[in-house]
């Protein structure tokens, strides 16, 4: 890759781990933060931008910019936060729709690369159209806010870089994983280190996940591969596994036997739901019921496009990156 690359959210788990490793590369890195006071990779030159919305200014952290990777965004919530249509909406679609009409005044930017969410199939399907690009078996039934507003967010890119250049490229990742995760990757690992046994034996499933440096090498490839140019594409490691699977490779790379016992559905729930009343209260859950939602179902993502259009492969395989998850906890 040549010529300046801005990466928005930089202090996010996704855009410091690009930002470091294409410091490491030798890129010149802007990292684009809400708060001049948020921390950023050593190498990479920051720059506030405010809050997220209608009227973020974009401009001077596009000065001189050739690529730009967006990985800023609202994050999925809990509770009544997870409903929150219009926050959602303002921080994941309008800001991007307002990043895009700047870029497209930078002069100097030639593509602009969203990462979005496997959770905008969701809305897709809603919205009567097929999953513009891979397969993707399972999923989420119903749309969400977030997902919505992602999707929302691609039709932006396409309706206001609709020809020439700049161009854009869209990336839906499944759950990313990998050292320092958030979310769903590490309560399970915590189940693993902490519970006697762990009662999801009797789930019978397929989920994918994507490893972070497996995410970043797409990133990087779609950020210049004339293949990706316009086009949305579905990203994810080779493998799917279930969840008792899953359970089995966090147990082996911690180093102990998995203690895995099959409970009905309804003990499941009830564990669930006291989940949610201890997070509620401010207290540690090992399950929740958004947590068991997404360990019972099933998400297959499927990556032929990418690979067809720019022979992009994961390098790291599910139990290696696992292990050096775990290895970082």
């Amino acid at each position: 890759m040549t010529g300046r690359v801005l990466v928005t959210g930089a202090n996010g788990f996704l855009g410091s781990a690009l930002c470091r490793q294409l410091h490491a590369s030798g890129v010149p890195v802007r990292g684009a933060v809400r708060n001049a006071a948020s921390p950023i990779p050593a190498g990479v030159e920051g720059l506030a931008v405010g809050e997220l919305g209608d009227h973020t200014e974009w401009r001077a952290a596009l000065d001189g910019v050739a690529v730009v990777v967006h990985t800023a965004g609202r994050a999925h919530r809990r509770g009544r936060k997870a409903l929150d249509e219009e926050a959602f909406d303002r921080v994941n679609h309008r800001a991007v729709a307002r990043l895009a009409d700047q870029v497209a005044d930078a002069g100097s930017v030639r593509r602009l690369v969203l990462v979005s969410s496997i959770a905008a199939v969701a809305a897709e399907r809603e919205r009567g159209g097929p999953s513009a690009a891979g397969e993707v078996e399972g999923g989420e039934a119903v749309s969400t806010p977030y997902g919505r507003s992602k999707l929302s967010a691609e039709a932006a890119l396409a309706a206001r870089l609709s020809a020439g250049l700049p161009d854009w490229c869209v990336l839906r990742p499944p759950l990313v994983y990998g050292p320092g995760n958030p979310g769903n990757m590490r309560r399970l690992l915590r189940m693993v280190r902490v519970l006697p046994v762990v009662p999801l034996g009797g789930i019978r499933n397929r989920r994918s996940f994507v490893y972070i440096d497996n995410l970043i090498d797409a990133i990087v490839t779609v950020a210049t591969a004339p293949g990706a140019s316009r086009r949305v594409f579905t990203v994810a490691d080779d493998e799917s596994v279930s969840t008792p699977e899953l359970v089995r490779m966090l147990a082996t790379a911690v180093g102990r036997q998995a203690r895995l016992i099959s409970v009905p559905d309804a003990v499941l729930f009830a564990l669930a739901r006291a989940g949610d009343l201890a997070r509620a209260l401010g207290l540690p859950a090992p399950i929740t019921s958004e947590a068991l939602e997404r360990l019972r179902g099933t998400l297959v993502v499927r990556t032929e496009a990418l690979r067809a259009a720019t022979d992009w492969r994961p390098r790291v395989r599910l139990a290696d990156g696992l292990r050096a998850t775990v290895a970082a906890s």
